[in-house]
């Protein structure tokens, strides 16, 4: 039981305290009160905590969504300015540059696309990634030929950075058999095979193509020199090309290592 007091002196009549009245008032009642409204203060201090922390995540996951939707329209603007270009050219050999670069940029637009849908986790779904760049360069390849692009096999998440250098290499890749693969052909089938192995990640294109002799590739080849470079420097892992008659398979390894930071 609480009880709270009230002293209050006697005196007498020349004003000398003789003594003390005493007073007791049960206020267990009072204090019962009090602990419950300081509980439910401290309940409410504590939901407004979490409902701010709650909403300090949802506003960084919008602003990054937001950059990476921004991110994504500028290149997709670039790419249409390069698109613009490539028409108003006369010369073939740079309407080709502008298409290839074209390509490039679509393929860089396609990560942040993916990253504006995850709620700005640094992750990307190698699938998806390489099934937008296939409906890219599907989007642009010449009209004059029936030309089917597939894409099978396994899915993993990477990196942004690294699913970057993976993505640019398979357009590069598909961009090439596209070009070089089907000449004096009006028909053929290019086919995407991602395979999460072991050890290794691997990731090949093939065509059906009329192939060609890999040992005379042309140091130009700007696309196949770009994959390479960045299969090396980026991905530290091998890019191998055998072709013949059949056709013409290019693949890339990397260690699955590498990608050890990425969400599971």
């Amino acid at each position: 039981m609480a009880v709270k007091q009230d002293v209050a002196p006697v005196k007498n009549p020349e004003g000398k305290v003789i003594g003390v009245l005493i007073r007791e008032k049960d206020i267990s009642a009072y204090v019962r009160q009090d602990k419950k409204y300081e509980e439910l203060i401290r309940t409410v201090e504590s939901r407004a905590d979490t409902l701010g922390a709650l909403q300090t995540e949802d506003s960084k996951e919008a602003a990054l969504r937001e950059i990476h939707h921004r991110v994504k329209n500028n290149l997709q603007m670039v790419a249409s300015i390069l698109n613009m270009q490539a028409r108003n050219s006369s010369i073939p050999e740079v309407r080709k540059a502008f298409k290839e670069n074209v390509g490039r940029v679509l393929s860089i637009a396609s990560i942040h696309d993916i990253l504006m849908t995850t709620g700005g986790e640094d992750a990307v779904s190698i699938r998806c990634l390489a099934d937008k760049l296939r409906r890219n360069i599907q989007s642009i390849a010449p009209q004059d030929k029936e030309l089917v692009i597939t894409v099978e096999g396994d899915d993993f998440v990477l990196p942004a950075e690294m699913a970057s250098a993976v993505g640019l290499c398979i357009s590069e890749l598909i961009s090439n058999a596209v070009e070089h693969g089907f000449g004096g052909r009006d028909r053929g089938h290019i086919t995407v095979t991602i395979q999460n192995g072991n050890l290794y990640h691997s990731v090949s294109v093939r065509d059906d193509g009329i192939g060609f002799y890999p040992g005379a590739r042309s140091k130009s080849s700007l696309g196949l020199n770009i994959v390479e470079a960045t299969v090396k420097e980026k991905l530290k892992g091998e890019f191998r090309i055998s072709s013949g008659t059949g056709g013409t398979c290019a693949m890339i390894e990397f260690r699955r290592d590498l990608d050890r930071d990425a969400p599971v």
